[in-house]
């Protein structure tokens, strides 16, 4: 059985990709409309709340949808905008938790985990960290806090140019992490669950677990150009990623037996001119119309089976040194 996980990161408003002095959130207009399409195909989606989205009045709505089993709450991490702060931290520049000392990650998550629970009544216990930004520190803190599951990871992806971790060569499905470098297998009891990114071709084993990512490793960029197109790395993610190529992604992360279809979204990308990857509504309808498609081949034609990263983490939280496909070739 394959499982289908909706994640999504319910942030502030960011026009043109900008952080803003005021906080709003007019995308909250989007995640209804995201929910009414996962209604249609049986979804219950993972809402990760953003300190700035849990501590407002439209937090309510998330906890309705939760009460009637409709939705997970999470926790999305998002240091600049989480209390604690810091008397030199920045608060209109994006920053990963990796550049925060031990003693502030934990304030900062404990301040976000208690919040998410007052308003809402529901303790989160699945997490993801802004920015690829997962480290020993972080793990450790979601740990004491209780967590069951994190999804930072990014397979195929270095994140270091913007502060987080490099991805690079971590497991490709859900893993324990070591607990100190948790881009590789260890003891932690949190269950890591990568979004789902890979080739969009089955190619030769030494090919497909050589190091590339969205910065177009030279491997890559042999494989894909201008005048020819034989495999490119792409994520399940309907603002990066066309209808036809998150198919074959999909096909070929089943073929080489991962478990599971995770699809990470960010609210603020479901209305039109809220981010820098959706500025108009020819954007917006073409996240949707691609999210339906996908959603549609998963179900019907691949047989997946809706979950939250709740209910797969407790299914799954304890098969030790999960194994389930090829880890790409760590550089030499």
């Amino acid at each position: 059985m394959v499982s289908l996980i909706v994640s999504v990161a319910v942030n502030p408003d960011r026009p043109r990709g900008e952080l803003q002095a005021r906080t709003s959130v007019r995308n909250l207009v989007g995640v209804q409309r995201l929910h009414r399409l996962c209604q249609k195909f049986g979804i219950a989606p993972t809402y990760l709340l953003s300190y700035a989205v849990a501590a407002r009045a439209e937090v309510d709505w998330f906890a309705q949808q939760e009460r009637r089993g409709l939705c997970e709450i999470g926790a999305a991490f998002q240091p600049w905008n989480t209390p604690p702060f810091e008397a030199t931290e920045e608060r209109l520049v994006p920053h990963p938790a990796t550049s925060l000392t031990t003693s502030a990650v934990r304030a900062k998550l404990t301040t976000l985990t208690e919040v998410i629970e007052s308003r809402t009544g529901v303790r989160p216990q699945v997490h993801r960290s802004a920015g690829g930004g997962l480290d020993g520190a972080t793990l450790q803190a979601l740990e004491r806090l209780g967590y069951l599951a994190d999804s930072t990871a990014l397979p195929f992806v270095d994140a270091r140019e913007g502060g987080g971790s490099d991805w690079r060569t971590c497991p490709r499905g859900p893993y324990h992490p070591d607990r100190q470098r948790p881009v590789r297998r260890g003891g932690s009891p949190i269950l890591q669950i990568p979004v789902t990114i890979g080739w969009d071709r089955n190619l030769p084993h030494s090919i497909a677990r050589a190091p590339s990512g969205f910065q177009r490793s030279p491997l890559e960029r042999l494989l894909s150009n201008d005048w020819y197109h034989l495999a490119s790395v792409s994520m399940l993610e309907p603002t990066r990623t066309a209808l036809d190529a998150m198919c074959r992604v999909a096909d070929v992360a089943l073929g080489d037996g991962i478990p599971i279809l995770h699809i990470p979204l960010d609210s603020e990308t479901l209305v039109a001119g809220e981010s820098a990857r959706c500025p108009g509504p020819e954007d917006v309808q073409r996240l949707f119309d691609g999210l339906d498609g996908f959603l549609r081949y998963a179900i019907d034609v691949l047989r997946a089976v809706p979950e939250t990263m709740g209910a797969y983490a407790r299914q799954h939280v304890g098969r030790t040194r999960c194994t389930w496909g090829p880890e790409p070739i760590p550089p030499e």
